[in-house]
């Protein structure tokens, strides 16, 4: 008799997460006092573009049962907590948001590092070979000539020197490395509204020979290489032409549907457009991925200085999952909630028209009469 395994958990996709945040890099090879004067040196020219974070122990006695942890964002802000508590899973939930994390290598291993040369630690450095399996940087004090002779077979192309006092040029070699860590980004079309004011479905309407939902998704196709349609239910997707997310978040409306999307893939970021935008065209979609800032949770337009972000026109970062969730868990379920009371990146709109939402009948003759004339 064949037994079928059994599992009663859900298999979930993953956030691509390292030990602490979604990129680390350890710094070693000089005292603790050298390292954690250099991370800060470095989160002051960064953080204003990047999220990042350094994370160091404390040497008091007084405070031996925890570990510290130090995050930069223009200030430095002091963590504690317990080492009884401390697993990789509480690390992680500390740095989702980082795009990058900076550790001291004394204390703490990432899977990437920066070398400091410094005959204060270089017995230390030696017998710590065996942690150093990315070298990305040497950071020397005058010449390469100073690279002691084991540290000589981790040279390769693609490793970079600096001097310890170029604090710039670290940072912007920093800066592209966590821009390469810049999420893919993928298109979401909503579509699985019930259509009660317009009495019809809405996604069907064709202001340019074809219905705008299928409009829409040909639009994000140019600027995304995957593109879903959103629906509410399974039997809403009738083209086998095109991608479909059915919600798995069900009675939350347009939260729901960039939810279903966030756990079909974490690691992307998603293009939400609703279907209702009449008059979206790809200029507007162009320009607001120019915009885009993925330090922030979301970049969103805006008709007006003085306007509420746009949810359903806007770029949600991987970062926006675990804050929708948490919004979710205080009972509010409108994803213009979670940008107005977040770090969200708000673009003012070139043409207010862009913005136009046909949700009724007289809204949609309104659009369709804009089409005509233009």
């Amino acid at each position: 008799m064949i037994s079928k395994e059994h599992n009663k958990h859900a298999k979930l996709e993953r956030r691509a997460i390292e030990k602490f945040g979604v990129y680390d890099i350890a710094l070693y090879g000089s005292n603790c006092g050298t390292i954690n004067s250099i991370s800060q040196k470095l989160a002051s020219h960064l953080s204003k573009e990047i999220n990042i974070a350094y994370v160091d122990a404390s040497h008091e006695d007084s405070v031996d049962p925890f570990f510290t942890l130090s995050t930069i964002d223009d200030q430095v802000s002091v963590h504690q907590i317990s080492k009884a508590s401390k697993n990789e899973i509480q690390q992680k939930l500390y740095y989702r948001q980082m795009d990058l994390v900076l550790l001291n290598g004394n204390h703490f291993q990432a899977d990437h590092q920066i070398v400091i040369v410094d005959e204060v630690k270089k017995d230390s450095l030696q017998r710590k070979l065996d942690q150093l399996t990315d070298v990305k940087a040497f950071i020397i004090e005058k010449s390469k000539e100073e690279l002691y002779e084991f540290l000589k077979p981790l040279v390769n192309d693609d490793v970079k020197f600096f001097f310890k006092s170029d604090i710039a040029s670290i940072a912007n070699y920093l800066k592209q490395i966590a821009k390469t860590k810049t999420p893919e980004l993928k298109g979401l079309i909503l579509a699985g509204g019930k259509s009660a004011r317009m009495g019809f479905d809405k996604t069907e309407i064709q202001y340019f020979d074809k219905p705008h939902k299928y409009h829409l998704a040909d639009l994000m196709k140019t600027f995304c290489k995957d593109v879903f349609i959103s629906v509410a239910d399974s039997s809403q997707a009738k083209n086998d032409q095109y991608s479909y997310i059915t919600d798995s978040f069900l009675g939350l409306g347009p939260k729901g549907a960039i939810l279903s999307a966030m756990k079909t893939d974490p690691n992307a970021a998603w293009l939400v457009l609703a279907s209702d935008l009449a008059l979206a065209d790809t200029d507007a979609i162009e320009y607001l991925i120019h915009q885009r800032q993925s330090k922030s949770i979301a970049t969103s337009y805006i008709k007006d200085e003085n306007a509420f972000p746009e949810p359903l026109f806007a770029i949600w970062e991987p970062k926006a999952y675990p804050i929708l969730l948490d919004f979710l868990s205080l009972g509010y379920s409108c994803p213009r909630k979670t940008l107005i009371n977040s770090d969200t990146h708000q673009v003012l709109i070139k043409n207010e028209l862009s913005l136009t939402n046909a949700n009724n009948p007289e809204e949609m003759k309104a659009a369709q009469k804009q089409i005509a004339n233009s």
